[in-house]
């Protein structure tokens, strides 16, 4: 994701166990992604210190497939320059 919390590219594991393809995913807000309890870390630590420290090296967040479920993922995040990409930076 850029900095403004857009997904730029996406994983095509997360893609599978989200059920959606990796195109569908470029353009949509990375918080759209997200159960609503997962929204309130992402926005009060993750988007703070991405930008503060730009990595986190293990974040827990659940994200949104549909249906009711919710799909748990520790990740690791890494704020990165893209010179090829629109925008002041991404998200890998």
């Amino acid at each position: 994701m850029n900095t403004r919390g857009i997904v730029v590219s996406a994983n095509a594991a997360l893609c599978r166990r989200l059920c959606v393809r990796a195109q569908d995913l470029p353009g949509k807000s990375f918080e759209s992604l997200l159960t609503r309890p997962s929204r309130l870390p992402y926005q009060s630590f993750l988007q703070p210190a991405l930008h503060l420290r730009g990595n986190v090296e293990e974040f827990s967040l659940a994200f949104d497939p549909g249906a009711g479920q919710a799909l748990d993922a520790s990740m690791i995040f890494q704020l990165v320059q893209l010179a090829n990409r629109r925008g002041p930076g991404a998200v890998r």
